[in-house]
């Protein structure tokens, strides 16, 4: 039986941060944020800035940020797209570092569009959304029901808390193996703190 963990980012002290977004990409964060599928043609030229008063410079696979979305090198994505078995789509994108500049130019946001109803909640240790009272909101532990969980999929979505990905153990001893950086993952029971 395979074991599930959150794929969540892990910035190390000289990676950068991402907190801006430009103005076309920002109307479409909520959507890449879900997993509601946006489409193409995909906006062109779009890009994210660095944090500037986070100093850090260096772009890892996986990339910190305040949007809430998946910001991914094109290594890693490759990966996805070949290894996670999940509908998904790849918003392309550059990164700016603190002075405007390209510090990263094929990077993707990845929008995983897969989603599972899968919370174990009787163990699960979470709050619920205030706007949704039917979606998690704070999250302190999760439990997933295995049985719930299609087979095939190495990557998806929580359907009760959709800013939340899920990755199964194969996918990411791949992605461990091929050096991808920026990755932590949470394992189920573990306690954690998302809001």
């Amino acid at each position: 039986m395979h074991s599930y963990f959150i794929l969540d980012s892990a910035s190390q002290e000289d990676d950068c941060l991402i907190d801006t977004a430009s103005p076309e990409l920002s109307k479409l964060l909520w959507k890449l944020a879900k997993g509601v599928q946006v489409g193409e043609p995909y906006p062109p030229d779009q890009s994210v800035r660095m944090d500037k008063d986070h100093p850090g410079l260096n772009v890892p696979d996986l990339v910190s940020n305040t949007l809430r979305v998946r910001i991914v090198s094109n290594r890693l994505k490759d990966l996805l797209e070949t290894e996670s078995r999940a509908r998904a789509e790849y918003v392309p994108l550059r990164i700016l570092n603190h002075k405007r500049r390209v510090a990263a130019k094929d990077c993707f946001i990845a929008n995983v569009l897969e989603a599972q109803d899968c919370v174990d909640m009787e163990h699960t240790k979470s709050e619920p959304s205030e706007l949704w009272p039917d979606q998690i909101g704070a999250l302190y532990k999760l439990y997933l029901d295995p049985a719930r969980i299609d087979p095939h999929l190495k990557l998806f979505r929580l359907a009760k808390r959709p800013n939340t990905l899920i990755i199964r153990d194969d996918l990411r001893a791949l992605l461990d193996g091929a050096g991808i950086t920026g990755t932590r993952y949470v394992a189920m029971g573990e306690d954690c703190l998302y809001l």
